[in-house]
């Protein structure tokens, strides 16, 4: 699959809360191998109204694409990496490794972003990601004025009914992504 950079896009919009994921907003993401027991995925729901914490899950692996932990709708549920979170503030955390290597770090804040209308909560990641054969699939820091995302992996961003922007995943794959959103996380393997 030939490697993309976006940025600087606006997706379905949620109601309260979005996901400024490497530059781009939208209500909600879905990213990598859906579902995986043993490689990267990576899914952002978009939370119940005026909520200010993000629905994250999914896995997340180190570089040589071992399963450092399993995310479950912000809980560690499976963690052979004995990662350890802390949390922030309006719903923000980070996970560090063992070492106390920091492996992702959320935040969310309320703020108007340029191009949209009202002032709602955004969540912002810090990360690399990395699938089982070790290879970086998803790079993403929040905050930078240079945002953006280089995926050779499957994306999808932003979802009311069809998803805002699609690479790399099939009609039965959008399918499932849609059933992971639809329970905002909980169903996801």
């Amino acid at each position: 699959m030939p490697s993309s950079t976006l940025a600087n896009n606006i997706f379905a919009l949620g109601k309260h809360h979005n996901y400024l994921v490497a530059g781009n907003v939208c209500n909600a993401f879905v990213l990598g191998e859906l579902g995986a027991q043993d490689d990267f995925f990576l899914v952002g729901a978009e939370p119940p109204d005026n909520s200010s914490h993000p629905l994250l899950t999914g896995n997340v692996l180190d570089s040589k694409g071992r399963l450092l932990f399993r995310l479950v709708r912000n809980v560690l549920t499976i963690n052979p990496g004995r990662c350890i979170k802390t949390l922030g503030t309006q719903g923000g955390y980070e996970i560090h490794d063992s070492d106390g290597m920091q492996i992702v770090k959320v935040t969310t804040r309320l703020e108007k972003l340029p191009g949209i209308p009202n002032e709602g909560y955004i969540t912002t990641m810090s990360a690399n990601f990395f699938n089982r054969s070790g290879m970086l699939v998803f790079k993403a820091h929040g905050g930078d004025g240079q945002e953006h995302i280089e995926s050779s992996g499957k994306t999808a961003f932003g979802f009311d009914k069809v998803f805002g922007y699609v690479q790399g995943f099939t009609d039965e794959e959008l399918d499932i992504a849609k059933t992971i959103l639809a329970s905002a996380g909980a169903l996801n393997g």
